[in-house]
């Protein structure tokens, strides 16, 4: 297993175990294989409408939260390529997207 990758994901929205819409259901029914959910979290950052879709932007104001399970992966190299791909993840230094994944700190309910 490589290391040097984040073992522990947070998830809001259609991702969320406790999720029962179809938007997003055969990536969170993959999810489920693929981790355990370790319980509900908060992260710093405010939601935005992007449409059909929630985008999360960090905020550095401790009262702004967004609710959100931790997960476990049991494998992030199995793992993060194919929610990389779902979530319109783009890499390299080119790269323009709507998401981008980083490491933040959240905390567990």
């Amino acid at each position: 297993m490589d290391d040097s990758l984040p073992r522990h994901l947070f998830v809001y929205g259609t991702l969320m175990t406790s999720a029962t819409g179809s938007l997003g259901r055969d990536m969170r029914l993959r999810l489920r294989r693929e981790a355990r959910s370790i319980g509900g979290g908060t992260l710093a950052g405010r939601l935005y409408d992007l449409g059909s879709y929630p985008g999360l932007v960090r905020s550095g104001d401790p009262t702004e939260l967004v609710h959100g399970e931790v997960l476990e992966l049991m494998d992030p190299a199995k793992t993060l390529p194919w929610l990389d791909e779902y979530e319109g993840v783009l890499r390299g230094p080119q790269a323009i997207g709507e998401y981008e994944r980083v490491v933040a700190e959240a905390n567990l309910a």
